[in-house]
């Protein structure tokens, strides 16, 4: 009997060295689990940000540059009209002026007085037709059929809508 009792003894006690073993396996893998993976409490504390830089967003406008005009920028010599529309951008054109520049960034934004304007104060060397106080007399002029803008001589092509459409019209004196 005493035999059996001791080969019992001897089993439960392999049984035993066999469950510490996977036991210490099992405590090896958690350490390491947890080095890889570490909770929130565990993470380390370090002084450099471990996440890259958040950008800041530019502003969907339009760099007015030197201009006193929206959507107008100085580009060399010339000056270039740009617009923005469902955050996406759209070149107008290059121009001889300023004025003409915003005249274009005007009509693209819907606003036809503003750039019929612009093209006058352009065309006229910049100088508003509006404040001058001169005696006026009835001369003979033409006048683009697309833009409507008036000259004195017919010129080629219109510097406002490139056309090359003129119409005779009687008007006042420039």
């Amino acid at each position: 009997m005493r035999s059996h009792i001791q080969k019992t003894i001897d089993e439960v006690t392999s049984f035993m060295e066999e469950k510490k073993r996977e036991l210490i396996i099992a405590e090896e893998t958690v350490a390491l689990l947890k080095k890889l993976f570490p909770s929130e409490e565990e993470k380390p504390v370090s002084t450099v940000s471990d996440s890259p830089k958040k950008r800041k967003r530019k502003k969907n406008t339009v760099n007015r540059g030197k201009s006193k005009y929206k959507g107008v920028t100085k580009r060399g010599r010339k000056w270039s009209a740009q617009f923005y529309e469902n955050k996406k951008l759209e070149h107008l054109g290059t121009f001889d002026s300023e004025e003409l520049a915003a005249a274009a960034y005007a009509e693209r934004a819907g606003n036809k007085n503003e750039a019929q304007r612009l093209r006058e104060i352009a065309l006229n060397g910049g100088n508003n037709t509006e404040q001058k106080t001169k005696k006026r007399s009835l001369i003979k002029a033409w006048q683009c059929r697309h833009c409507k803008l008036t000259f004195k001589d017919k010129p080629v092509s219109c510097p406002g809508c490139r056309s090359a459409s003129f119409d005779e019209v009687t008007e006042t004196e420039f």
